[in-house]
């Protein structure tokens, strides 16, 4: 079962692409695509570039905790992709960094530790931050980290070098923290399931 946060953001986007183009989106057309963007794969390649004028026409309908979700709906290869607003990011580091911190000692829940103990702040207009916080959105909707997700989040400030890459860090406090939250959420659900799955053994066992 996908986490509740998913499943919020997700329903805004399946409700405005609808809204918008008079096609509703099927389970797993939203997917995460490269460096902070979304891929949308409901339309044919020879009506993805009219259903992206229709999604830029309603942006507005885009809305989460009052502030705009769609940035810009392009094609590119015949695909639809979305690049989301600054102020979205901001607003789900916001968000996330609420949700507690479970306490797991893994390498990468150290290091966004680590991260989070910087000075909050807006999230960083970064691509490569971007994609890792989406990298941790979308676990919540699979309920798991692959190892990719976690490369993408221990390497986001990769991007930048000396100085740069230390500015970056310092900016990084509120989205590591709303990270660790999201990993937190991740590895709780996973645990459940476990559980769950070990009682119904032990119940069938009897």
């Amino acid at each position: 079962m996908p986490h509740i946060l998913y499943c919020e953001i997700e329903k805004i986007f399946f409700t405005g692409i609808q809204t918008c183009t008079g096609i509703p989106p099927k389970n797993g057309s939203l997917r995460l695509s490269r460096r902070g963007t979304l891929s949308l794969n409901t339309f044919v390649r020879a009506d993805a570039v009219e259903a992206a004028k229709k999604l830029n026409a309603g942006k507005n309908l885009f809305q989460w905790h009052g502030v705009p979700i769609l940035d810009n709906a392009y094609t590119e290869c015949g695909w639809i992709l979305l690049s989301l607003s600054p102020v979205f990011f901001t607003e789900l580091c916001d968000t996330a960094a609420q949700l507690p911190d479970m306490g797991d000692d893994s390498y990468v829940s150290v290091r966004l530790r680590m991260l989070a103990r910087k000075s909050p702040t807006a999230c960083p207009d970064n691509p490569c931050v971007h994609e890792a916080l989406l990298r941790c959105l979308f676990a919540m909707k699979k309920n798991c980290f692959s190892p990719q997700d976690e490369r993408g989040i221990l390497t986001m400030t990769h991007c930048k070098r000396g100085m740069e890459r230390l500015a970056l860090e310092n900016s990084c406090g509120t989205a590591a923290q709303a990270m660790l939250g999201m990993l937190s959420a991740v590895l709780c659900s996973h645990k459940i399931k476990e559980s769950q799955q070990l009682k119904e053994s032990l119940i069938y066992s009897e």
